[in-house]
């Protein structure tokens, strides 16, 4: 019995290290997705005045400037679109270490109606959850989306570990029965 003792007495400070090593890994993941939804912002921005540069060289008939302007859109389009895959893949790994560590049941959700948003498992939710080509090709148009809505919340929520958070114009769902419906500022 002496023997099974002391067999998980060494275990605890193997299981404190990789607990303090998993907290670490969290916030590096959470700084790095952080960055990444700042990036987007800035680069949201970028566009705008790519696109406003765009229209006024359009209304003066300057073809060879709009070619440059269409160029360089596509360039930014492109970059931001490469900084929201690695968002989202930061936002899964934040999701999967709150799991090992605080015991969250979460799923993300990419009905961008409910950004900001985090539902308990006992809400009866009627929005649609699901995310329809039509809605990407609406985004794919619209190339002056607001997204700076969502750098100032990750940093209010992630700096909280026993919040959940808005990830990447989508929105995390917590089916902890513990947590009661709440709106994110």
């Amino acid at each position: 019995m002496a023997g099974a003792m002391h067999g998980d007495s060494s275990a605890n400070p193997a299981r404190l290290k990789a607990m303090t090593a998993k907290h670490l890994i969290l916030r590096k993941v959470q700084i790095q997705f952080r960055s990444a939804c700042d990036q987007i912002v800035l680069l949201n921005k970028r566009m705008e005045g790519v696109l406003f540069r765009y229209n006024a060289a359009r209304d003066s008939a300057n073809r060879s400037f709009r070619y440059k302007l269409r160029l360089r859109l596509a360039v930014v389009e492109g970059i931001r679109n490469m900084f929201y895959e690695y968002a989202n893949i930061k936002a899964v790994q934040i999701v999967n270490l709150r799991r090992d560590l605080f015991g969250e049941i979460v799923e993300i959700v990419n009905d961008e109606n409910a950004v900001g948003r985090y539902y308990g498992a006992d809400d009866n939710s009627e929005e649609d959850d699901s995310f329809s080509e039509s809605e990407a090709a609406d985004d794919d148009e619209d190339l002056t989306e607001d997204d700076e809505g969502m750098s100032e919340n990750s940093e209010d929520i992630l700096d909280d570990d026993e919040n959940l958070s808005e990830i990447d114009g989508s929105n995390l769902v917590n089916n902890n029965p513990d947590t009661e419906e709440m709106e994110i500022a």
